[in-house]
């Protein structure tokens, strides 16, 4: 887990991926959009599935 000084906009733009934000998990596919409202608030983003989003570069 992990917290910003600011707001997190993630976009999975191939495979699948988990995003835990404040305890609550959801599950992430091909174009779906998270937005995590900061500043402080606890979250973060995990490959999952059979087809995992690639590792950020």
């Amino acid at each position: 887990m992990h917290s910003h000084n600011c707001d997190e906009h993630v976009t999975v733009l191939e495979g699948e991926a988990e995003v835990c934000v404040a305890g609550e998990v959801t599950r992430l596919t091909r174009f779906d959009t998270t937005y995590i409202r900061g500043p402080g608030l606890s979250c973060r983003v995990l490959m999952a599935g059979r087809r995992a989003a690639p590792a950020w570069r």
